[in-house]
């Protein structure tokens, strides 16, 4: 029995000796800018992959308990983070290099092409990068900045192919005035209204061939933009904006950096999407009674309390019949090359898009040149070109306005007969 408890007891004592020896080392060390050789407070030192961390003393010095193989990283505003890999030594000791990076600001284009740092304009920026807006596979980018940019509201007027859209930056501010902001392109400004048929640039088939913008709806001129041309993009909230490019801005401003080219070897990129739209609900048609009223059928009338439909008898809706699915593809084309002395891109990029309604399509052809070059220490000379050819074949807007009621008609039509020939 004595024999059987001094075993137990020494068994205790190995696992106890063995314990104590596994225990995680702490390391030590300090921190210190390696131009300076001064300490650096503050410091952050935490180990990959876990929530431990800790920070330097005034001194620059740290502990922190951290087991072999483990990576201490150092990290501090303004200088390049490093990691250090826990060996057998319990210091190690670090030198962070100065670098600028973090501290570059976002320039804006200013009134003739002057570039600003963001904090000197003097009014509330936010920037979303040209990648977002061409992501977002929107053929108008101006519907691509929904959701990006706080406190901008987005209006479109509805789901035909070259549709406008409409943007006012924290809220209206004039009843009957245009609200919209102010599109600056490389330093140019450019008004985003709609197209005014008025004065016999548009025409319509039928009687009268005066196009009306109360049953007409036409592109807003943002959409004339390539979203793959977008380098970046700066939104001017307030009328602070105003200082910059007068009255026209009141409502804020949006600046546009277009892309000039990259510095190595010329590359050549070719990017498409398709697009397919449906219209994915219908009013509800009751089946049961023919066009009549009194349970007595009737043709000239476009209620439908007729007498009932005869078993089997075959019914269209020719309300649904009217939609299709509209198909819609883009192709862009692009080539950047450049120097450290020039710079250039060129792209090319066209849109075909075929609305829900078959007498409804969009087409638009982009072509630019942009390029910069450096002439001397003192003189850089930015420069681009766009050209946009747009073709939009449109139907009434709503149920066609007051002299047009094909939609409500065929929505009253009989059920007997398909009408999907001919209509529009």
């Amino acid at each position: 029995m004595k024999t059987i408890l001094l075993l137990c007891l020494m068994g205790i004592g190995i696992m106890s000796a063995k314990v104590s020896t596994a225990q995680t080392p702490v390391i030590k060390g300090q921190v210190v800018d390696a131009r300076t050789n001064e300490s650096m407070p503050g410091v952050a030192v935490f180990i990959k992959g876990t929530t431990q961390a800790v920070l330097t003393d005034d001194s620059g010095m740290y502990s922190i308990k951290a087991a072999q193989g483990q990576v201490l990283a150092f990290s501090f505003l303004g200088y390049k983070a490093q990691e250090k890999v826990v060996g057998t030594s319990t210091e190690i000791n670090v030198k962070l290099e100065f670098t600028d990076v973090m501290l570059r600001e976002n320039v804006i284009i200013g009134e003739y092409g002057i570039k600003r740092p963001e904090r000197s304009v003097g009014a509330a920026t936010q920037t979303v990068k040209g990648s977002d807006i061409s992501e977002s596979g929107r053929e108008n980018f101006v519907n691509a900045l929904q959701g990006r940019v706080s406190g901008i509201q987005i209006s479109s007027s509805g789901g035909t192919p070259g549709s406008s859209s409409s943007i006012i930056i924290r809220g209206a501010t004039s009843i009957s005035g245009n609200n919209q902001p102010l599109f600056v392109i490389d330093g140019i400004p450019m008004n985003n209204s709609s197209f005014n048929p008025i004065g016999g640039l548009a025409s319509k088939q039928g009687i009268d061939p005066v196009v009306g913008t109360a049953q007409l709806d036409f592109s807003n001129r943002g959409s004339d933009i390539n979203p793959e041309d977008i380098e970046s993009m700066t939104v001017l909230k307030g009328a602070a904006a105003a200082a910059l490019y007068g009255k026209d801005a009141s409502n804020g401003a949006i600046i546009i950096t277009t892309k000039k080219g990259k510095i190595g070897k010329g590359i050549v990129k070719y990017s498409n999407r398709v697009i397919f739209d449906e219209a994915y609900r219908y009013p509800e048609i009751q089946t049961k009674y023919d066009n009549g009223m009194y349970g007595n059928t009737n043709y000239y009338t476009s209620r439908h309390w007729g007498a009932p439909y005869a078993a089997g008898t075959r019914l269209y809706n020719n309300l649904k019949n009217l939609f299709q699915t509209g198909v819609g593809q883009q192709h862009n084309l692009s080539f950047d090359a450049g120097s450290d002395a020039m710079t250039i891109r060129a792209t090319a990029s066209t849109l075909k898009q075929s609305g829900i309604v078959a007498t409804s399509g969009y087409t638009k052809d982009n072509i630019s040149l942009a390029g910069t070059a450096k002439l001397s220490k003192w003189m850089n000379i930015e420069a681009s070109v766009m050209y946009a050819n747009t073709t939009n074949t449109k139907v009434d807007r709503g149920t066609g306005g007051a002299n047009d009621r094909r939609y409500e008609d065929l929505f009253r039509s009989g059920r007997k007969d398909s009408v999907s020939k001919q209509i529009c």
